[in-house]
């Protein structure tokens, strides 16, 4: 006798677990175990204004951010629908399955800029690895992080790859032979030089030597002298340069 589907009723009351739908092995269980967020609201506590209307907590922006990074998810919109119809995504942000997930544009943008949660989050990840002997704590992991330089010129004129750094005077030295100082004027007490923004420090030549200079048209055509830039992680940079 064939038979038919009944078809749902809808119910008054129901009993629902988020935290029975997720499989024992499921990755984020795995990852959950290490996760200790409790303290983030007391530390991050200074940066919140005690009028409004209430913000996204921020243990669960966290635990958002986290799921987008273990699962290769990009895309802040995305996330947020992933994180609404996921169970063990829900799971694993302490969302209940009537829980409102926050608004794409509210989840990270800006969200910890002026604090330092994520080194905080960092240092208490090493330490549970050093607990649980996953690391020793001695630094001895070689990085393979890509370096993204801009350094790159397509008019033809010299790169800074062309110019020779020298630590010990701090100085670069041109293709010409001359040299490119952060201070072209001697001043009697030395003044420490402070990086941009960005973090960059800037080494300029004379204009005395670039008007002068044969290879000028090569160098700065545009400019009355020449300038270099150098990040102030040059040395990792260039480590990191090595390895790869």
């Amino acid at each position: 006798m064939m038979g038919t589907r009944q078809e749902a009723q809808s119910a008054l009351f129901y009993e629902f677990s988020v935290e029975a739908h997720v499989p024992a092995d499921h990755m984020l269980r795995a990852v959950d175990r290490f996760v200790d967020l409790g303290g983030i609201r007391q530390h991050l506590a200074p940066f919140y204004s005690s009028t409004g209307r209430p913000s996204v907590d921020p243990e669960l922006t966290i635990r958002m951010l986290l799921i987008g990074y273990i699962m290769g998810i990009r895309s802040e919109r995305r996330l947020c629908e992933e994180v609404h119809l996921n169970l063990a995504y829900r799971w694993f942000c302490r969302l209940d399955l009537t829980d409102p997930v926050p608004d794409h544009s509210k989840n990270r943008h800006g969200r910890f800029r002026d604090s330092d949660l994520l080194r905080h989050l960092f240092e208490t990840v090493v330490a549970s690895c050093i607990a649980e002997g996953l690391a020793s704590g001695q630094r001895g992991i070689v990085p393979h992080i890509p370096v993204f330089d801009k350094s790159a010129r397509r008019d033809g004129t010299f790169e800074r790859t062309d110019f020779t750094y020298d630590a010990e005077q701090d100085t670069y030295t041109c293709p010409g032979g001359k040299e490119l100082k952060q201070n072209r004027r001697a001043f009697t007490t030395a003044r420490e030089q402070k990086p941009d923004e960005h973090g960059m420090l800037r080494y300029r030549a004379s204009k005395a030597d670039c008007d002068v200079c044969e290879l000028k048209a090569r160098c700065c055509p545009k400019a009355p002298a020449r300038k270099v830039l150098r990040s102030i992680y040059e040395p990792s940079r260039n480590r990191a340069r090595a390895i790869a």
